[in-house]
């Protein structure tokens, strides 16, 4: 994902605002919260990890994407019914261990989320966000699930 910063002025301050939309596709879209990823705390420093105040609505936009787009994703599916008991981690594509079933060790910054797995099977309700999960870290900006990050961009 791509983030955009605009700008906004006020009471002789600015804001830096962060999105996946340009500022053209936000005048063209309405201005709900979930549509702002966060804003920078220094503008001079850019985007960069710790740099960033995250919008609390945005997360759980993505976070309530992931749990229910993913549920059913058959790489997930798969990956329940092989264990009785377990976990299914929805892992960013920016990590070098982003495919599910990778043995790579994975960051904790990394993990968008979890699937808890019950008798070889999950759920949506089984979603659980991890709340270490960073949108930027210094691997970059998080690239999510292609599924996901198209409905984020809808």
């Amino acid at each position: 994902m791509q983030l955009h910063v605009s700008v906004l002025e006020g009471n002789g301050s600015e804001i830096h605002l962060l999105s996946p939309f340009s500022a053209v596709e936000l005048r063209a879209r309405s201005t709900s919260p979930h549509v702002f990823a966060g804003s920078l705390l220094s503008a001079e420093l850019g985007i960069i990890p710790g740099n960033i105040a995250y919008n609390k609505e945005f997360l759980v936009h993505l976070h309530s994407l992931v749990r229910d787009l993913m549920h059913d994703d058959a790489q997930v599916t798969t990956r329940a019914a092989e264990q009785e008991n377990g976990f299914v981690f929805i892992i960013d594509r920016r990590s070098p261990a982003a495919e599910i079933n990778s043995e790579e060790n994975v960051d904790k910054e990394d993990i968008i989320g979890v699937f808890l797995c019950n008798n070889f099977k999950t759920d949506a309700s089984k979603y659980r966000p991890n709340p270490d999960y960073l949108l930027v870290s210094s691997k970059g900006v998080g690239i999510f699930p292609e599924k996901v990050e198209t409905a984020l961009l809808r």
